[in-house]
C-alpha cells in the first residue's frame, strides 16, 4: 500500500503530493492538474480541477499497481463535505476515525461530512479498473452561492451544507441515477482542450453534484414515489427486454409488464426508453419486423405464415409497417432477396469455371 499524507483537500495539491510520491510528471490545463496512471494511454489518468465556488474535483480512471490510501489531516482546516461516485471498480471510504468505514461498489454514490480533528482516509485497491468521480465541496465558498436555495434543500443535508466548522458527522449511500453515470463517461471521454475543457467539465461537475443531492432527495420519498433510475431499476428493465423477447409474438401489456418485473408503469416505460433508446412499443415492432426479414430470408413461408409468426394476424397491416421500416413490402422484400441469392451463385459458378480453365 503506498500511503499519501494531506494537509488538505485541494485537488491540485493531492496530485502534486501523488506526483512527488510516485516520481511522476504532473500536466496543467487550465483548471486542471493530472498525471498519467498506465503508460501511454491518454485516458487513464487522475485529474483535479479546482474550480469558482468551493467546488474541487478528483477524477481517476486507471489500474493501480498498489493500493493508494489518501489519508487527509482535518485539523488543518474543516473537512469538506464530499460527494463521491463510482463507476468501476470500488472505493473504500474511512471517516471519523474508522467511526464510519464503507465501501462504495459501481454505480453507487455517497454523501459524507467528517467532523474536524478526525483522520479521513480514501482508498483504492490495485489491480482493478477504477472510474470514480470525487467532488469537495468547500462548504464556506459554497454556501454564499446558495444561500437564496437553501429552503429547497431537504432539512439534514441543508443542515450539513451550513455546518462550515464540520461539527457534524453526516453520511448517505445510495445506487445513483443513469445520468449521473453517463455524465461521468463524458467527463472522462472529454477531449477538449484549455478553457474550453475547463468549462465543458464544471459544466458536468455541477450537474453531478445536483444529480446525487437529487437522488438524496427522491430516497427520502417511499419507494413507490421514487423517480431516480438505479441499477436495481435497470436490473428489472433488462429482465422487462427479456421478457417481451421472449413473448414477442403475444408480449404482456405494460401493465402486466410493470407486475411481473416489480417496478411502477411510469419509471418502466421512461427506463425503458433511457437504457435502450427506445420506447417499448417500438422495441417490440422493431424486434417483430427484424424477425420478420430473416424469415423472408431464410424459410419458404407465405407472407400470411411469417406475419402470425411474429405476432401479426393481419396480413395488410403486417406488409404496411414492414414497407415503413425497410421501405418495400415483405413480398418485395422477399423477390429481390432470391435475385441477389441467384446472382450470387451464378458468380460463384463463373468464379469456380475460370479457376476451372486456368488450371
Amino acid at each position: 500500500m503506498i500511503q499519501f499524507q494531506l494537509n488538505n483537500y485541494k485537488t491540485h495539491n493531492i496530485i502534486d503530493i501523488i506526483a512527488k510520491r510516485l516520481n511522476k510528471k504532473t500536466h496543467e490545463d487550465c483548471l486542471e492538474k493530472y498525471i498519467y496512471l498506465n503508460g501511454t494511454d491518454l485516458e487513464k489518468k487522475i485529474a483535479g480541477f479546482s474550480f469558482s465556488d468551493g467546488i474541487d474535483l478528483l477524477i481517476i480512471n486507471g489500474i493501480l499497481e498498489k493500493e493508494w490510501s489518501l489519508q487527509f489531516n482535518t485539523t488543518a482546516s474543516p473537512p469538506p463535505l464530499i460527494f463521491k461516485f463510482s463507476s468501476q471498480g470500488e472505493v473504500f471510504h474511512i471517516i471519523n476515525n474508522h467511526q464510519i468505514t464503507h465501501q462504495l461498489n459501481p454505480l453507487q454514490g455517497a454523501i459524507s461530512s467528517a467532523q474536524n480533528n478526525n483522520l479521513e482516509i480514501i482508498r483504492f485497491p490495485a489491480g482493478q479498473h477504477i472510474i470514480a468521480a470525487i467532488i469537495f465541496l468547500d462548504r464556506k465558498i459554497y454556501l454564499d452561492k446558495i444561500d437564496c436555495y437553501l429552503e429547497d434543500i431537504p432539512a439534514q443535508l441543508q443542515g450539513i451544507i451550513e455546518d462550515i466548522k464540520a461539527e457534524k458527522l453526516f453520511f448517505y449511500e445510495g445506487n445513483y441515477s443513469v445520468i449521473a453515470s453517463n455524465l461521468i463517461k463524458e467527463i472522462i471521454k472529454d477531449k477538449n482542450k484549455d478553457i474550453v475543457r475547463s468549462t465543458f467539465i464544471e459544466g458536468k461537475t455541477l450537474n453531478l453534484l445536483s444529480k446525487l443531492i437529487k437522488q438524496y432527495r427522491d430516497d427520502l420519498e417511499p419507494k413507490s414515489k421514487q423517480s431516480l433510475l438505479r441499477q436495481y431499476d435497470i436490473d428489472k428493465i433488462v429482465l422487462a427486454k427479456n421478457i417481451i423477447l421472449k413473448q414477442i409474438t403475444s408480449p404482456p401489456t405494460i401493465v402486466e409488464l410493470a407486475k411481473k418485473v416489480g417496478v411502477n408503469q411510469t419509471k418502466l416505460k421512461t427506463g425503458f426508453k433511457q437504457v435502450f433508446d427506445t420506447t417499448i412499443k417500438q422495441f417490440i415492432i422493431t424486434t417483430r419486423l427484424e424477425t420478420a426479414r430473416l424469415l423472408l430470408l431464410k424459410e419458404e413461408l407465405s407472407i400470411q405464415n411469417i406475419a402470425f409468426e411474429v405476432g401479426y394476424t393481419n396480413k395488410s397491416h403486417f406488409s404496411r409497417i414492414f414497407k415503413k421500416q425497410f421501405g418495400c413490402l415483405p413480398s418485395e422484400y422477399a423477390k429481390l432477396n432470391k435475385l441477389q441469392l441467384q446472382k450470387n451463385i451464378i458468380n460463384e459458378k463463373l468464379i469456380l469455371n475460370g479457376s476451372n480453365t486456368s488450371n
